[in-house]
């Protein structure tokens, strides 16, 4: 996947961060008995001295976030495949990395899939985390999940899926996707099934602390 013969540099990013960091990201795209595409990224600091590398090896989807975290600590949220999720404590340089074991099963078992990330928007107020992404091939739609200790990994029977929430039969929307956060509430906006029109819908945080 990263031989230099399989760089594809048309395709590279450099994007801002908050708080003065930013992400620098080089592309490799492979063609051989696979179809795969994968980057390697760099976290810069607000002086340009580069803070942390990783590779990613499906960059369907991808993202990276960064947040200050109600302790005071910035959080990179990030993948380095397409299921699960990784964690780097930017100050410590600590870094947890997790993928749910049932998408790489022990030989003779069937994979399981489970929501793929693409997205995660933070709030202090409550330290809960939404999520953006979908079930692969299926419409997308928000979780949530407690991220009070951030380096602390939280499996899939600890992602509160919103659709079953604001839309338990899976009739009323097609995509829910997250807006952002409120003092009391997360807004979300879901596409009509019947018009394609996107309506606005609102979840109490006590509903998603009891939900959790």
């Amino acid at each position: 996947m990263f031989a230099p013969e399989n760089r594809s540099p048309q395709q590279d990013e450099q994007f801002s961060l908050t708080d003065g960091y930013s992400i620098r990201s080089k592309a490799y795209i492979y063609d051989g008995d696979l179809h795969l595409c994968g980057s390697e990224s760099e976290l810069l600091d607000n002086e340009g001295k580069v803070r942390y590398v990783w590779r990613n090896l499906d960059t369907d989807g991808e993202f990276c976030s960064l947040f200050r975290h109600r302790n005071g600590k910035h959080y990179l949220i990030f993948r380095t495949e397409l299921y699960g999720y990784s964690v780097l404590e930017v100050e410590s340089g600590q870094e947890m990395h997790y993928v749910p074991v049932c998408v790489h099963p022990e030989e003779g078992q069937k994979a399981e899939e489970v929501f793929i990330w693409t997205g995660a928007d933070y709030d202090s107020d409550t330290d809960l985390l939404a999520v953006i992404g979908c079930i692969w091939a299926c419409p997308y739609s928000t979780i949530v999940l407690d991220f009070s200790c951030p380096l602390q990994p939280q499996p899939p029977e600890h992602w509160l899926d919103l659709r079953r929430i604001v839309d338990p039969d899976d009739t009323r929307f097609d995509d829910i996707e997250f807006v952002h956060w409120e003092s009391d509430s997360l807004v979300l906006r879901g596409c009509d099934t019947e018009d394609g029109r996107w309506k606005e819908v609102r979840v109490p945080v006590e509903q998603l602390r009891a939900e959790l």
